[in-house]
C-alpha cells in the first residue's frame, strides 16, 4: 500500500480507540457522526490524495479500507440511510477516479475495473452486514426484555405466593420437585435431618383419589395463553397428607411459565385452609365438603338467660378519691355507696386508687384531665366474703371542688347472682343502671 494510504488510516485508527479515553462522548447521538467521519478519512485516502496511482500494490485499495474499517464500523451506524449513502458516495468516488485515470482506455481497464468491482463488492457486502447486524441486534434486545420480563413476573409471582402461603415450591415438567423445600417438609412433618424432597412427586403427597384430578389440572394448559409462551395462573383446591396421615385441606396456586431454555416450570404455593376462608374467588374443582348439621337450637333455663341478663348490664361506680370512698353507684350495687375503698376492693384494688390520686392531680396541673379515659381490666370488687374481677374504663373528672372518677364496667354475671343471693335492696343510689344497647358513650 502507498505509504499515502497508510497515513490516511492513521486517524481512522486513532478515532476507532479514542472512546477508550473519552466513553462519555458516544451517545446514541455521536455514533453516526463518528461512522460518517471514519468513511470521509477512507475516502481520503482513496483520492489521489492516499493514494497516487490505482494499480499500485497487489492487495486493492478499497479492500484494505474495507478491512480496516468499513466493515468493522457497521456498527457504529444506527440507521440504513446513513450506511448507504456513506457507500454510496465512496463508490462513486473511486469510480470517477477510475474514468479519469483512464479506466476507458485499453490498456489500463483490466487494473482499474477490478479496484471499481472491489470497491462496489465492498459497499454491498458493508450494506448487508449492517442489515443482518441489526436483524441480530433486535432479536437479542428483544429475547433480553422477554427474559427479563419473565423474570420480573416471576419474581413478583414468588414474593406474593411467600407471602400469602405456607411453602412455595418450584416443579418440572414432570411435577417434581427441582429443589428441596423446608417449608413443604415442615407442613408434612418431613423435616428430619438429612432428608430432602428434591425429586419427589407432589401428588405423592396427596390422597390417591386426588393425586390423578391434581395432576390433571397441573398439567392443564390454556392453548391460547401457552402459543407465545406467556405466563399462566390457576388456583385450586386439594387435600395433602403428613406422615401420622393426617388430612388437611389445601388451597394450590400455580403460575406456569417458561425458562430461557423453552423448559416448563411449575411455581406452586400451598396454603393450609382448614380453619381459614379460601383467598381464591375462582379454584377451580373446589373439593365438596359434607355439609355438617347445625346443632339445634336448644332452650334456654331460666338461670342461662338471668346470666346473659347480667352479662348485658352496665354498671356505674363513683369514687370520692379525696376520701377514698365510693359516693354513688348504680341500683344494683347501691349498698356500697357511703363505704370506704378496703371494704368495696379487695386491699390490692385499693391501694390503685391511692396511687392514682398523685397522677390525676398532675393530670389536672396539666390542664390535661379533661376527656381522660382510663382502662383497667383486673379490680377485685368485694361482695360478701367473696372478690369478682370487673374490667371496664374509668374517667377522672372535678365536681364540686373533690376529686373524683367514674368507673364504667360490664356487671359480671356471678357478681350478680351474689346480689340475687344476699337480697340487697336496689333502691337510694345517685344513678341507674342501663343495657348496653341503650347505652352511648
Amino acid at each position: 500500500m502507498p505509504t499515502e494510504f497508510i497515513l490516511c488510516l492513521l486517524p481512522i485508527s486513532a478515532m476507532a480507540t479514542f472512546h477508550l479515553a473519552f466513553p462519555k462522548m458516544v451517545t446514541r447521538q455521536t455514533v453516526n457522526w463518528l461512522y460518517c467521519s471514519g468513511m470521509a478519512c477512507g475516502m481520503i485516502a482513496l483520492s489521489p490524495i492516499g493514494s497516487p496511482a490505482l494499480e499500485m500494490g497487489s492487495l486493492s485499495l478499497s479492500l484494505a479500507y474495507t478491512a480496516f474499517f468499513r466493515l468493522p464500523a457497521v456498527t457504529l451506524a444506527t440507521h440504513t440511510s446513513v450506511v448507504i449513502i456513506c457507500n454510496l458516495v465512496s463508490f462513486a468516488l473511486l469510480l470517477a477516479r477510475a474514468l479519469s485515470e483512464g479506466f476507458l482506455v485499453e490498456n489500463r481497464s483490466a487494473a482499474l475495473a477490478t479496484a471499481v468491482w472491489v470497491e462496489g463488492l465492498s459497499c454491498v457486502v458493508a450494506v448487508l452486514v449492517w442489515g443482518s447486524l441489526q436483524q441480530a441486534l433486535r432479536g437479542a434486545a428483544a429475547h433480553r426484555l422477554h427474559h427479563r420480563q419473565v423474570k420480573a413476573e416471576l419474581s413478583a409471582a414468588s414474593s406474593l405466593l411467600r407471602l400469602t402461603c405456607d411453602a412455595v415450591l418450584e416443579l418440572d415438567p414432570n411435577l417434581r420437585l427441582t429443589k428441596h423445600s423446608p417449608e413443604l417438609a415442615a407442613v408434612l412433618l418431613r423435616d428430619r435431618p438429612g432428608a430432602s424432597l428434591e425429586g419427589s412427586h407432589l401428588t405423592d403427597f396427596m390422597p390417591a383419589a386426588e393425586a390423578a384430578r391434581a395432576k390433571e389440572i397441573l398439567a392443564r394448559v390454556d392453548e391460547d395463553e401457552n402459543k407465545d409462551g406467556a405466563t399462566c395462573a390457576s388456583a385450586f383446591h386439594t387435600r395433602l397428607v403428613d406422615t401420622c396421615s393426617s388430612r388437611f385441606r389445601t388451597e394450590v396456586f400455580q403460575v406456569r411459565y417458561q425458562q430461557v431454555d423453552g423448559q416448563v416450570r411449575h411455581l406452586i404455593g400451598l396454603r393450609d385452609f382448614t380453619d381459614q376462608q379460601s383467598l381464591a374467588r375462582k379454584a377451580t374443582d373446589e373439593i365438596c365438603e359434607p355439609e355438617v348439621p347445625k346443632p339445634a337450637e336448644t332452650a334456654h333455663s331460666p338461670d342461662e338467660e338471668r346470666k346473659h341478663d347480667f352479662e348485658d348490664l352496665l354498671t356505674l361506680l363513683e369514687v370520692d378519691l379525696d376520701c377514698m370512698q365510693v359516693s354513688s353507684a348504680s341500683s344494683s350495687l347501691a349498698w356500697m355507696a357511703g363505704k370506704d375503698l378496703g371494704e368495696v376492693f379487695s386491699s390490692d384494688s385499693a391501694e390503685l386508687f391511692q396511687r392514682a390520686r398523685p397522677e390525676v392531680l398532675l393530670l389536672e396541673t396539666q390542664r390535661t384531665l379533661k376527656n381522660k379515659t382510663l382502662h383497667f381490666g383486673n379490680l377485685k370488687l368485694r361482695c360478701g366474703d367473696s372478690y369478682h374481677t370487673i374490667a371496664g374504663a374509668m374517667e377522672p373528672m372535678r365536681s364540686t371542688s373533690r376529686l373524683r372518677m367514674a368507673l364504667c364496667f360490664q356487671m359480671p354475671a356471678s357478681l350478680g347472682f351474689a346480689i340475687k343471693a344476699r337480697g340487697t335492696p336496689s333502691s337510694g343510689s345517685s344513678a341507674d343502671s342501663c343495657r348496653l344497647n341503650d347505652l352511648s358513650l
